[in-house]
């Protein structure tokens, strides 16, 4: 991964042509699952946020009821010390940041929801 990203050449006619899930480190690189990397400029999680949704991210409904997923980020322990996000949540139970974490309260004024998981927000794409 040492060497910087790769430009990604999407495969024609779908709709998530970079896949489920991004890596992002703190150089502003973004590694896909399959390997290759893309270039991503945003310089704070709101505007990551946004990016992720804008790539190419995400997955197709698997049943006929379902809905699309929406992407998955994950951060690199340096990305998220750059970001200030503590390395280990407090609340193991709910795996949740507090609710008047810095971050937190950024995401949430930028018009994200709480979800569950390590970054508890969910931006919609308007």
């Amino acid at each position: 991964m040492g060497e910087g990203p790769h430009p990604s050449s999407p495969k024609g006619g779908q709709r998530f042509p970079e896949g489920l899930f991004a890596v992002l480190d703190d150089r502003g690189n973004a590694w896909l699952a399959d390997g290759r990397g893309l270039a991503c400029p945003a310089a704070t999680l709101v505007d990551r946020a946004a990016w992720a949704l804008s790539a190419g991210l995400g997955q197709p409904w698997l049943h006929k009821a379902g809905r699309d997923s929406d992407p998955l980020v994950l951060l690199t322990p340096e990305a998220t010390a750059r970001f200030g996000l503590p390395g280990h949540l407090a609340d193991r139970r709910g795996l949740r940041f507090a609710e008047d974490h810095p971050v937190v309260r950024e995401l949430l004024v930028q018009g994200c929801r709480r979800a569950r998981g390590h970054l508890p927000v969910a931006c919609s794409q308007t």
